[in-house]
């Protein structure tokens, strides 16, 4: 038996033989491919492929009307009509004064990039996180099967991890709204290189990774990059590479992860706006692999949360996974893991927990209870503010390893057969996340502006930009957006991630309020002002050239509206009410 498992299985964290090139290679990523495909069309994401259909992503309601999907898709309605810029992902028309740049609406920017060429041919609706979601099931199957590579030989094994992998709580949590989170076919390639070996002083493919991480979301650049930094160290420590090469790579990667970012227009604001005060809101609780947030069959109560909670730091493995990391745990204790395959792992090793660390901010919880230390994290914390996230390379790389160990010292048929067994727990387990998400996407959603009135078809030939005010205060803002977007008019009714702070925004919104105040609303200028109270103080002083009114649910100003003839509508745009 032992002789079979080694000729089946080579030690994870030793020299490995070169992994499988060419033909092989290729197997092994179809397959994990074909996986991801049958998770994407078993979840229901078929349905929402389409280019043309935009209903299920204006999913809000009036109770809560920032709903995500609907900002990837208006960033990048507004992006894919502006003219190429440099950097080219400035979207200023999308947000104003907020410093509108594509990264910030989260609308994936390496597709939009790689659509906006061909705008002009598409239909005038047209979004492309459907194709985006396609694109992450493959990538993360294929990779999953090329991890599984690194350590078995058998293809059925090879196709079962990778379901596990495409099935994955994180893949699925995030499969709800979170679109480029699913991106996590980036940390299975990252860890994928890492248990590689170097053929050439430099691993060119890192910047390829790198320009990746960038231009599908920022938090995936401090993971890949800690990889990359653990994988150098590898080659320098145990593998004695050159460290004037290893240096070059640096020193390339560091400039090519800063130019993909200044072209994507992560400057477009600066970093103190970048930098929020909600660390340790979302981050891991150290009984987040065994607590399911009522995404299991089988355990159905959730369990108590730090009470700085406020969502993420989702890490639930399943209990398809929790058996099999029970039994590789018992393996390990039979059979430790060798010294020196533990020692071509440590950066790795060091590295994920690193990551995990901060990804229990500085309020360490366990449970409901929390331990709270300094801010040790500094300004990092500020800018990551939802740490949670930074536990997913040690979450898979824990999966790894719970493979490895559970079935290095089986035949290949029985491997199968526990992995077959453990897969079927898995998703029994998870299917009641997995249904929700199913039922959510199946059902078809046509969505329809509720800006009917006439009076928005006119404005919109009118006016050259619409404008909240005060900025930044909360309203259904998407259906403006959508008309603002869909007539080429900037508008600062957005929802972004990040913006500037209110020393920026606050004299840009009081002249605004004070031209209204004094009578003098720049011409080309539509108003929306959300609070009734501010509107009404706001419009008593305006005369009766311009158009006050309440029109499908949005308090408008209209400036000169009636000096153009047009005749008052009852219940929609009257004249100001000074003479």
């Amino acid at each position: 038996m032992t002789a079979v498992a080694t000729a089946e299985l080579p030690p994870l964290g030793e020299a490995q033989p070169q992994p499988p090139r060419g033909l092989p290679a290729a197997r092994d990523f179809a397959v994990g491919a074909l996986a991801g495909l049958v998770a994407y069309f078993a979840l229901g994401f078929d349905h929402v492929f389409r280019p043309h259909y935009i209903g299920w992503l204006f999913f809000f309601t009036g109770k809560e009307p920032y709903y995500d999907p609907t900002t990837y898709f208006l960033g990048w309605h507004y992006f894919r009509h502006a003219p190429w810029t440099l950097p080219i992902g400035l979207n200023r028309d999308y947000g104003m004064e907020f410093g509108g740049s594509i990264v910030y609406s989260d609308s994936t920017p390496i597709l939009a990039f790689l659509f906006k060429p061909f705008a002009r041919w598409m239909a005038p609706v047209y979004q492309y996180q459907g194709i985006w979601i396609l694109i992450c099931f493959l990538l993360q199957g294929a990779f999953a099967s090329l991890l599984a590579s690194r350590f078995v030989r058998h293809i059925a094994s090879k196709i079962l991890i990778a379901g596990f992998f495409v099935l994955s709580p994180l893949m699925l949590e995030r499969a709800w709204t979170e679109y480029a989170h699913m991106g996590q076919w980036l940390l299975l390639w990252a860890i994928y290189l890492y248990l590689g070996e170097r053929r050439r002083p430099v691993r060119w493919v890192w910047a390829v990774l790198a320009i990746l991480a960038v231009t599908t979301n920022f938090y995936y650049v401090p993971m890949v990059l800690m990889i990359w930094a653990a994988d150098v160290v590898k080659a320098w420590w145990l593998e004695r590479r050159p460290w004037r090469w290893l240096a070059a790579e640096g020193g390339m990667l560091f400039c090519v992860t800063l130019f993909s970012m200044w072209m994507s227009g992560y400057f477009a604001i600066s970093l103190k706006n970048a930098q929020t005060d909600d660390f340790g809101k979302f981050a891991t609780n150290l009984l987040g692999p065994i607590d399911p947030w009522g995404s299991s069959l089988f355990f159905q109560s959730p369990l108590p949360k730090s009470p700085f909670w406020l969502g993420e730091g989702y890490c639930y493995f399943g209990l398809g996974m929790l058996i099999l990391a029970a039994g590789a745990f018992i393996e390990w204790l039979k059979r430790p893991t060798s010294r020196r395959a533990m020692l071509r792992l440590l950066p790795l090793i060091v590295v994920l927990l690193g990551l995990a660390f901060f990804s229990l901010s500085n309020r360490i919880a366990f449970g409901a209870r929390v331990l709270e230390l300094p801010n040790f994290w500094w300004k990092l914390g500020d800018i990551f503010r939802a740490s949670g996230r930074m536990m997913w390379p040690a979450y898979y790389g824990l999966w790894l390893a719970i493979f490895y160990l559970t079935i290095r010292n089986l035949k290949p048929w029985r491997a199968a057969l526990v992995l077959a067994v453990a897969l079927c727990i898995q998703v029994i387990d998870l299917s009641p996340n997995a249904t929700s998400v199913r039922n959510r996407y199946v059902t078809y959603r046509e969505w329809r502006t509720p800006l009917r009135d006439p009076f928005w078809a006119s404005a919109v030939h009118k006016y050259r930009r619409i404008v909240v005010v005060p900025s930044g205060h909360p309203f259904a803002y998407a259906p403006i957006a959508f008309l603002a977007s869909s007539n080429g008019m900037p508008t600062n009714g957005a929802s972004l991630a990040r913006y500037p702070s209110g020393d920026i925004i606050g004299p840009i919104s009081d002249r605004r309020a004070r031209s209204l105040i004094d009578n003098k609303p720049d011409p080309d200028t539509l108003y929306i002002v959300p609070p009734d109270d501010a509107f009404k103080d706001w419009t008593r002083n305006l005369t009766r050239v311009h158009g006050v009114g309440q029109v499908n649910g949005y308090n408008v100003v209209a400036p000169n509206w009636f000096a153009d003839g047009h005749a008052p509508v009852p219940g929609s745009i009257q004249p100001g009410a000074v003479p």
